[in-house]
């Protein structure tokens, strides 16, 4: 939930993703400034998932944050971003 804490704040869009064989979720939320702030989560433990974003023109730039661990369901030595 530490990924959602930082892109929750706004208002739900639609997103549209071409759901493969993976378990792969996506959500998305515009908050007030006009900011697109898109979460995908993998819940494969053994697989990685290749990502790609078709946005607007006009959307200006952009950043990856990412959240890792040990496993799934770590509780400990979690970092999103480079912070613990």
């Amino acid at each position: 939930m530490l990924a959602f804490t930082q892109s929750s704040l706004g208002t739900k869009i639609a997103v549209d993703y071409e759901q493969s064989s993976m378990n792969l979720k996506a959500y998305g939320v515009k908050d007030a400034a006009g900011r697109l702030f898109v979460t995908m989560i993998n819940k494969e433990a053994s697989m990685d998932a290749l990502l790609s974003l078709a946005i607007p023109l006009r959307s200006g730039r952009g950043s990856v944050m990412r959240l890792t661990g040990p496993s799934l369901d770590s509780k400990s030595g979690v970092t999103l971003g480079d912070r613990l």
